[in-house]
């Protein structure tokens, strides 16, 4: 019995683990993003973004939408995304992208860690995550 209960324990760590370690860090903060969908596009609010995907809050998202082009307004770059999850108004959406969208997003946060991103543009500027 202990055994169960320590290996299920080390299971349980692990996925914990796992869970903290991305790929990309995370920029966090709000801007206006359009959500393009087969039945055309719904406005949405984007919370946070990585290189490899982004969360993003809408509830008017059609239930059906498993792939969309995600369109940051403000600053003219649309990427093809495909949902991963999804709980109630919220969403998770990883980047499909060509090697030259990838580049922009790059430039895109790598600017906005150095505070030049213009707050004129967003909401509230993204910042990197602590997590």
């Amino acid at each position: 019995m202990a055994n169960l209960a320590s290996h299920s324990s080390d299971r349980q760590r692990s996925r914990t683990v796992s869970n903290e370690r991305r790929s990309s860090p995370r920029a966090q903060g709000s801007t206006q993003v359009m959500v393009i969908t087969m039945r055309g596009p719904v406005p949405a609010r984007m919370l946070d973004v990585s290189l490899t995907g982004c969360r993003i809050q809408c509830p008017d998202l059609p239930k059906f939408a498993i792939s969309a082009r995600i369109a940051i307004l403000s600053y003219g770059l649309e990427l093809l995304a495909e949902q991963r999850w999804r709980n109630d108004i919220h969403s998770g959406w990883r980047f499909v992208y060509s090697a030259q969208e990838q580049d922009r997003l790059k430039a895109l946060l790598r600017r906005d860690a150095s505070g030049v991103m213009l707050n004129s543009r967003l909401g509230r500027s993204f910042r990197k995550s602590p997590h």
